[in-house]
């Protein structure tokens, strides 16, 4: 634990604290004066001792790189930058001019409230600086726009502050899984991807003027495939309301692109507000914290009549909601955990606690109505009126996992069971989420109707990472530390897998990926399983097939620089590809093609390195820079991929130019259409189910038939390790090597016109 200064010590004969302005794990913020001027300062404090990766220093030592060039009267001028030894650790100190004020943050939870004309302003205040840093010579991206950032001077003023997540405009900051650059809560969906960009200041700004409206955290309101839905909720006018909803578009394009153009757009919002009936300046403040999920009355009951009657209703005014349920919806970004202004690595326990769920709470972005009732029902321990509720939902919506989860936990209720964990990404990336929790769900639902295991049902808890590596980990430390939990499916990614495995595999508690593919998993311990084939088996596929099939030498591989998965399947592809003879002419990072321009460029230069295939070894964040590439390609240059790709975003956007794309998967429904497995998914979820929804199937049931032998976390472990086949999973036994990899060929698939996913265009398995 860092031992704080105190009030009076001086700091290399210049400085002498005078208190602490705020704190985190590994530094402080103290209030201090230059003892020579007599002025004022504040001093940030960085302890070697007490960080766990150096990436913070780098981030903290650019910070006063980049303070020291800059001058402006909203940004704290910089002083001074120096290191001291301290009780056998090393202090970095940052100086600057003190900012006098109060952080917006702080005073609205004070009870502060800001009117529209106040909010304009300071719109308009923020953007002057923005302005500023963002035509600076390099520009600067400041990556962390949030209330806690900006201080509210006694006139009015406003200085932004914390520079430790600057991007100069002229490199690409390399971030390692566990340093996440940023605040979750007002971060812009291609932040999250490492894809930063002037309009992300925009983004997070708009959140930023949306906590001031509200009262509360912008985190508290509904958000539909990451379009955040705000207007019932403020009192501002509907012109302000549009030019925010363009700082909030999910889509770059559809965003104010520069600082300019929302200036433009911003300078007409001067509302006659008692002509028009707006609010007053002082908005009236709702009550922020009531809460908005239905609650069942003592004795309040409903007829099956009305059951089915109100489950209708919500089926035919939902209709939109369930298409996507069952159509496969292209990935949203939801982030909603909180965040701590002095720490941005320790997700607030409170929001972690909200990122689980028995029946509680649904963990996806859209609940219906009729669901809230279910789960309030269940959130009461009313479980015998859960059970009627959620098996009358789906009559009529059967291909909801969560549900199905739900309903199963409803009918154990407070009864012994044997408890999984299943994590996904369920808002940031809700298609292969759903995927995933079909697999568990279903295997629940058979081992429950069988009479469960020895007698003993299964319980699930659903758990949300939002893909988030930092988020992963901290809930891996929640779940091993409740001994019921016996083991867990996840997680998603392979940065979150690696990210929380370290837990699991020290607290011994047997966790099985049925999605995370890069190598580095093989050597995480014994107990971590996965049943997705490693990229070693995908890259070997698809570069046989490159050389075998194709004929063709040369290839061109583009990349995620800051995904594993990314980065492990780009290697294994090269070694695969040059031990057979082939070669990799040239390299592309997808995170440095941020417009179409950049992918033709790079597309461009592959041909004319001679290359005669492009793989595309692309995680789920750079999908978009993936599509440019497909798009400038126009079909000329054979495409490989890795199950990334597999996504109906590509077939939705990508259609005829994807055609020549060919995407090695774990599993492909088609080509095991008389399997069982497939035979009874079609029946759970009324359509066919996708790899993700079989590996996890196969997960699930692994540690089904482990429990029977040995129910206990170390009992799982022991079967798990052995050498014999333990279950029949959705396409040959289940069986894992030392290693806790599994030896099975991938599946290569490509495009194709068709109508099964309701794009026009489809993936179907290529022959054998």
């Amino acid at each position: 634990m860092l031992i704080p200064y105190t009030r009076g010590h001086a700091l290399s004969d210049r400085y002498q604290i005078l208190s602490t302005l705020g704190q985190g794990s590994t530094g402080h913020t103290y209030k201090a004066q230059m003892i020579d001027l007599d002025c004022p300062v504040a001093i940030k404090v960085l302890s070697l001792k007490q960080i766990d990766d150096w990436k913070m220093l780098d981030l903290f030592e650019r910070e006063a790189q980049v303070l020291k060039r800059l001058d402006h009267p909203g940004i704290p001028r910089y002083i001074d930058y120096f290191q001291t030894n301290e009780d056998a650790d090393q202090h970095f100190h940052l100086v600057q001019s003190l900012a006098a004020g109060e952080s917006l943050a702080n005073l609205v939870k004070a009870g502060r409230q800001f009117g529209e004309t106040e909010i304009v302003e300071i719109a308009q205040q923020i953007l002057t600086i923005l302005q500023y840093l963002h035509t600076c010579e390099p520009a600067v991206i400041h990556r962390d726009i949030k209330p806690d950032n900006l201080i509210y001077q006694s006139q009015g003023q406003l200085s932004l502050v914390d520079f430790g997540a600057v991007k100069n405009i002229y490199r690409q900051t390399a971030i390692g899984s566990d340093t996440l650059v940023g605040t979750l809560d007002y971060m812009p969906p291609e932040q999250l991807r490492g894809q930063a960009c002037f309009a992300s200041d925009l983004y997070s700004l708009g959140l930023t003027l949306l906590f001031l409206a509200l009262g509360e955290s912008p985190e508290t309101l509904p958000r539909w495939r990451n379009q955040i839905w705000f207007r019932s909720r403020v009192s501002l006018s509907p012109v302000l309301c549009r030019w925010l909803e363009r700082l909030l578009q999910p889509d770059l394009e559809d965003r104010f692109r520069t600082v300019q153009q929302a200036q433009s757009a911003l300078n007409p919002v001067r509302p006659n507000r008692q002509k028009h009936g707006y609010a007053p300046d002082i908005a009236k403040v709702k009550n922020s914290h009531a809460d908005q999920t239905p609650r069942l009355k003592d004795g309040q009951t409903l007829s099956n009549a009305s059951i089915v009657s109100f489950v209708v209703f919500v089926a035919l005014c939902s209709a939109t909601l369930f298409r996507e349920l069952a159509h496969s919806p292209q990935p949203t970004v939801a982030v909603t955990a909180a965040s701590n202004s002095a720490d941005r690595s320790d997700p607030n326990p409170d929001t972690m606690a909200n990122r689980l769920s028995f029946g509680e709470r649904s963990l996806l972005p859209q609940t219906s109505d009729f669901k809230q009732l279910a789960i309030a029902a269940y959130a009461d321990s009313r479980y015998s009126l859960a059970t009627d509720l959620f098996e009358a939902l789906l009559g009529t919506q059967r291909n909801d996992p969560e549900a199905l989860i739900y309903l199963n936990n409803a009918r154990i209720g407070e009864r012994r069971a044997y408890t999984f964990a299943v994590a996904a990404p369920l808002k940031e990336s809700t298609n292969p989420a759903l995927e995933i929790l079909r697999g568990m769900a279903q295997v629940q639902d058979e081992v429950n109707r069988a009479g469960g295991i020895a007698g003993i049902p299964l319980k699930v808890l659903i758990v949300n990472d939002d893909n988030n590596p930092i988020i992963a980990r901290q809930l891996a430390h929640t779940l091993t530390s409740d001994p019921s939990i016996l083991a867990v499916i996840g997680h998603f990614s392979s940065d979150t897998t690696l990210a929380a495995a370290p837990v699991y595999q020290q607290k011994e508690l047997p966790m099985v990926s049925p999605t995370s593919t890069s190598v580095e998993i093989s050597s995480l311990g014994d107990y971590i399983f996965r049943t997705a084939p490693s990229d070693r088996f995908a890259a070997s596929a698809l570069a046989s097939y490159q050389l075998e099939t194709l004929h063709h030498r040369k290839a061109a591989i583009f990349y995620n620089s800051e995904s594993n998965y990314s980065q492990s399947l780009k290697h294994e592809f090269t070694k695969a590809l040059y031990s057979d003879g082939g070669e990799v002419v040239s390299e592309f990072d997808l995170t440095q093609l941020n417009t179409r321009n950049d992918a033709a460029r790079a597309v461009q230069r592959a041909r004319q390195a001679g290359a005669e295939v492009l793989m595309l070894a692309a995680n789920t964040p750079t999908l978009d820079p993936v599509l440019g590439v497909i798009a400038a390609n126009q079909g000329e240059l054979p495409l490989l991929g890795g199950d990334s790709l597999y996504n109906p975003k590509i077939l939705d956007r990508a259609g005829p130019a994807a055609t020549q794309l060919v995407v090695a998967i774990p599993w492909h429904l088609q080509a095991h259409r008389a399997s069982a497995f497939a035979q009874r998914s079609h029946d759970y979820w009324g359509g066919d189910v996708s790899w993700r929804t079989a590996t996890t199937y196969d997960a699930a049931q692994a540690i089904v038939a482990a429990l029977q032998h040995q129910p206990s976390r170390k009992g799982i472990e022991a079967v798990l390790s052995g050498d014999r086949a333990l279950t029949e999973g959705a396409t040959q036994s289940v069986k894992f090597l030392p290693s806790g990899d599994r030896n099975q060929r991938p599946q290569l698939v490509t495009v194709r016109q068709g109508d099964r996913s309701g794009y026009g265009y489809d993936f179907v398995p290529l022959p054998e």
